[in-house]
């Protein structure tokens, strides 16, 4: 047991400061003392909680009356030590509690199952780390020959020790327990109205509410309802082809039973016994995949009476429902209730744990031993918690790129894995057999999407960090790029002027051009027939597969400065727009109105384009996927060489000098070009903007190359503007696929 040293007494007379560090030691070792007593004997353990909760209330009252003036007493104590009154509050009811009972199995059972919430505990490490580190730090010869076991977070070890000790250990059976889930959102309900609710701005931009629902106790399709709760399910469709509502079938969807399978597994079955029965049939239809008549079933259980999931409640082959629904993908998930994600497998796998339904949750054997805290990363959660992201992070869920807009816009989640049942939201991450503990949420701010800034003016960064993330996801047809994007960029309209054309916001749309491949990339091939206007072209990063980054312009003086002015036109349409940019201001200036967008407008005219003619650039010939999205301008031409081969990032560009001039980042492997050093590439360039970079004057290049009357985006670079100048570059008519 800790003993507290006298000098402690005579330092409380000190200033308030010192006087709460010291509150905060002694707090922490009276947590150690309450670690160190035997468990086995609950009374005993209940009579040191008991002294413990007086001698905290003791100090406290003797620093106030000794340190504090009187009339700062209560002011100081509610705005410098709360977490040190609810600690307080908490023992004292514990106390309370066990000192009442007759310390028997009610009471055992009241004592294991109280923790500490992290962020209780986060504030007292933080307090009891800075007086350890001050004690350690007193004499580095004798730290130097008796080292510590742990670093100045030792006390981090001893309360998440205790911690572990009080909480209960996880009894987890084969079935999940619905009744539990169905405690998790009612706890979030009441609890957490002002952290997992839409903000009032949220609810101003998601206005979509979805046309069908799964009625769960009847089986079959329903009209949605304005303002009608729903879950939503979340999951990975896979290869295989799966059951889908159509124009042929909708109507008989409607009907009662519709979507119940005729058989699923036996009753009572458990283990590699309960196999499914291959007969799974609806009445009169194909069967529909077996995730999604598992989580029909889950949803009901739930007591949840709609459920809204992709491949049921989208008419697939309706062109313009679809579209309308992936383009509002990002209200379907934010409006829904929940968000079930079957994290392990594809549609046709099904769940595990549903009693009488499927086969038992595949629950780990064993328990992982005990790491200590100073082993693990400071501040970690638990074992459990951390496996758990672990798994999700490798998960197949996770990987794909349609799940992507589904995690970000779902308020909460409960995640299925084959192996146990989690809750995510605003505020906690809960497992099964672990009891609630509610901590107090940081963001005191009711739930916009995650990772959107709806009150901030919007920044080519935030843009940025949602492409990086999305285009590492794999796609199981990968003309679906832009649709699998749409929900994030419906969102992102709101606050970027001008929209988005083949997913590149206008307003910063030269700096969009210059999107480049970190590493090699694999272009998006399709692998079936669709309507055209839904393959990304060369121009846009959609038709790469890979790790897309976008050049850092912040230490740029003037930013990003056109040198062209584009025009815009989709295959099916034929009409040229003009994709006005608004990127000719400072990087950090605060980004324009309405009425700058409006002016910019009005300024654009074809007399101001120079030596461009007056009429419409001349549309292709041809109606095959290349003319579907294309880009018009008139910049500047000229060609340069690669003279040595360094690889495939960053390769030299040279000029007619033989000197390097620049540096070019082609999408596709040069390897089949480049036999050796000396082999000579020759590169057809165009400068489309200018930026001013280490006190240079540099062009920002696109590699281009003619194909069937129009050209190909094959990479980007950056030439010094002298250089440029100096190749005698001409005027071309660019049709940019």
């Amino acid at each position: 047991m800790v003993t507290q040293p006298a000098s402690v007494d005579r330092s409380l007379t000190g200033h308030r400061e010192a006087t709460l560090r010291q509150l905060a030691e002694h707090t922490a070792r009276l947590l150690e003392e309450a670690l160190e007593t035997p468990r086995a004997d609950e009374r005993a353990y209940a009579d040191l909680l008991a002294a413990s909760v007086r001698r905290v209330a003791d100090r406290t009252c003797w620093i106030l009356r000794s340190a504090i003036h009187p009339s700062e007493q209560t002011r100081i104590l509610a705005a410098a030590t709360p977490w040190l009154h609810e600690i307080r509050v908490r023992l004292e009811e514990r106390a309370r509690s066990c000192t009442d009972t007759d310390y028997g199995t009610t009471a055992r059972t009241v004592i294991t199952e109280w923790v500490f919430d992290d962020a209780e505990l986060t504030r007292l490490v933080l307090h009891a780390d800075r007086i350890c580190a001050e004690t350690v730090a007193i004499d580095d010869a004798r730290r130097a020959q008796n080292p510590a076991k742990a670093p100045p977070i030792l006390y981090e070890d001893k309360l998440e020790d205790l911690r572990d000790k009080l909480m209960p250990e996880r009894c987890l059976g084969p079935w999940i327990k619905s009744g539990s889930i169905r405690q998790w959102l009612d706890h979030c309900d009441a609890e957490h109205t002002a952290h997992c609710q839409l903000s009032e701005q949220s609810k101003t931009i998601f206005t979509h509410h979805p046309k069908w629902l799964v009625d769960t106790a009847r089986r079959c399709l329903v009209e949605a309802k304005p303002g009608q709760r729903y879950l939503a399910l979340s999951y990975v469709w896979g290869p295989h082809a799966a059951f889908q509502t159509l124009t042929s079938n909708v109507e008989a969807l409607q009907r009662d039973g519709a979507l119940a399978p005729s058989s699923l597994l036996a009753k009572g079955g458990s283990g590699e016994a309960g196999a499914r029965k291959s007969d799974n049939k609806l009445a009169g239809l194909e069967a529909i995949a077996r995730t999604v008549a598992d989580v029909i079933e889950f949803a009901d259980r739930l007591d949840e009476p709609y459920l809204w999931v992709d491949a049921l409640c989208i008419v697939q082959d309706d062109d313009a429902h679809k579209q309308e629904h992936l383009a509002r993908m990002g209200s379907i998930y934010a409006n829904a209730y929940a968000t079930i994600v079957v994290a392990h497998g594809a549609a046709h796998h099904g769940l595990c744990g549903i009693q009488d339904v499927t086969p038992p949750m595949r629950r780990a054997r064993g328990a992982a031993p005990y790491t200590p805290s100073y082993v693990r990363r400071p501040g970690s959660l638990t074992a459990a918690v951390r496996h758990h992201m672990d798994a999700m992070q490798r998960s197949a869920w996770n990987s794909r790129a349609w799940t992507f807009q589904e995690q970000i816009f779902s308020r909460r989640l409960i995640i299925l894995s084959d192996s146990e049942v989690t809750w995510e939201c605003h505020c906690n991450v809960w497992l099964e057999g672990v009891r609630a503990v509610e901590a107090q949420c940081a963001r005191n701010t009711a739930v916009v999407a995650e990772g959107f800034s709806f009150h901030m003016d919007p920044t080519f960064r935030d843009y940025e960090a949602h492409v990086k993330q999305y285009n590492r996801r794999r796609l199981s047809y990968p003309e679906d790029a832009m649709d699998a994007f749409a929900g994030i960029l419906t969102v992102l309209q709101t606050t970027f002027l001008g929209g988005f054309v083949c997913c590149l916001p206008v307003m910063f749309f030269d700096t969009a051009l210059l999107w480049y491949n970190e590493g090699m990339v694999g272009e998006r091939v399709p692998k079936r027939r669709r309507h055209g206007a839904g393959v990304a072209p060369t121009w846009a990063w959609a038709a790469y597969d890979g790790n897309i980054a976008f050049p850092d312009f912040s230490v740029a003086k003037e930013g990003v400065r056109p040198l062209v002015r584009w025009k815009y036109c989709r295959g099916d349409v034929k009409q040229w727009s003009p994709v006005l940019s608004l990127e000719k201001q400072q990087p950090e200036k605060k980004f324009p109105t309405a009425a700058d967008l409006q002016a910019l407008m009005a300024s654009m005219s074809l007399e101001n384009d120079g030596p461009v003619s007056a009429g419409e650039p001349a549309f292709p010939e041809g109606t095959g996927i290349m003319h579907h999205h294309l880009l018009h301008a008139r910049p500047e031409r000229a060609v340069f060489n690669v003279l040595e081969y360094y690889g495939d990032e960053g390769v030299p560009l040279v000029g007619a000098s033989g000197e390097c001039v620049g540096v070019l980042t082609p999408c596709k492997k040069l390897g089949s070009h480049a036999v050796d050093a000396k082999t000579v590439i020759s590169c057809e360039l165009v400068a489309i903007s200018e930026s001013y970079i280490n006190n240079m004057e540099t062009y920002n290049v696109l590699w281009i190359e003619k194909k069937g009357g129009v050209y190909v985006r094959k990479g980007v670079g950056r030439i010094l503007k002298s250089d440029w100048m100096s190749q005698a570059p001409q005027l071309m008519d660019l049709l940019l696929t």
